[in-house]
């Protein structure tokens, strides 16, 4: 697809972009990102996103010139502009370049909103479910959007050549957390339970707490070696996996080894969802 972005103030083509070998977002790795999917035209829970970033901008004390309202503006006119309807949209905002070399300065940041391609798993994935390996991590600053993936990069790759589909991390009491770019969720009879410590939490996962409750009970609490022997189904949710079924943690098969049917009402529901989110927001655009 065409990549179009708006950087520093302007709409160009990504390649056109140049970012300084100062910036703190390339030198230490100090930055924040959000990234949404855009479904026929419309970005999927932008404002939970947008909310989000900035929310992220306010805590490492990123000056960042743009509002809510502005972010929103700039993302919609990025989408008029492309030539596809179903694409990702990433923001991504650093401190900017620091003369200094570590310490940001106030006045200056880097900022980049601009269009992707999503990962898309394969159907056999979803129908089968996909093997995690677990891994002895946890994100920098968990419960903010940070750049900094090395630790999730590194062992997904370990992993990947061994065999695995994706990673889980795991805290020093043995507890399951979440994947690099994804919320974990175990189903256990008519019980959901997912983690609520130590993870980002992520707008896929809140969907899914807000559109299954009338269908599950909800558990917000660690997930234990016992929780996954008593599983009857699992599953990661993430803006690009959205209801990405898991059918074996490190040894452990969850349930019988097959994806269960309230995984796929999951998937269903979850689908519904971003259905009647895209008639309400053409709805509201009229």
């Amino acid at each position: 697809m065409e990549k179009i972005c708006f950087y520093q103030g302007s709409f160009k083509q990504l390649d056109e972009i140049n970012v300084s070998p100062l910036d703190l977002g390339f030198t230490r790795s100090f930055g924040i990102f959000e990234y949404l999917r855009v479904y026929e035209n419309v970005p999927f829970q932008m404002s939970r996103h947008v909310k989000r970033l900035l929310n992220a901008a306010k805590y490492f004390e990123i000056s960042i010139p743009y509002s809510f309202e502005d972010i929103c503006s700039l993302t919609q006119k990025l989408i008029d502009k492309s030539p596809s309807t179903n694409f990702g949209i990433k923001y991504f905002l650093t401190p900017g370049v620091s003369e200094h070399g570590l310490l940001p300065d106030p006045h200056n940041h880097t900022f980049l909103i601009y269009m992707t391609n999503p990962t898309i798993h394969s159907d056999e994935c979803y129908k089968k479910g996909i093997c995690l390996k677990s891994v002895p991590a946890l994100r920098v600053f968990p419960e903010v959007k940070t750049s900094n993936y090395m630790a999730g990069s590194f062992y997904l790759n370990k992993y990947r050549k061994r065999g695995y589909d994706d990673i889980v991390y795991k805290n020093e009491a043995g507890k399951y957390l979440e994947g690099v770019t994804a919320n974990l969720f175990l189903i256990k009879g008519n019980t959901l339970i997912t983690p609520h410590e130590d993870i980002l939490p992520g707008v896929t996962r809140a969907v899914i707490l807000d559109s299954t409750q009338d269908h599950f009970d909800i558990e917000l609490r660690s997930i234990s070696k016992q929780d996954l022997k008593e599983a009857d189904g699992a599953f990661f949710t993430s803006t690009n996996m959205e209801v990405l079924p898991i059918k074996q943690i490190d040894s452990y098969v969850i349930g019988n080894g097959k994806v269960p049917k309230s995984c796929y009402e999951i998937m269903t529901i979850y689908k519904n969802y971003v259905q009647e989110s895209i008639k309400d927001y053409c709805f509201s655009s009229c």
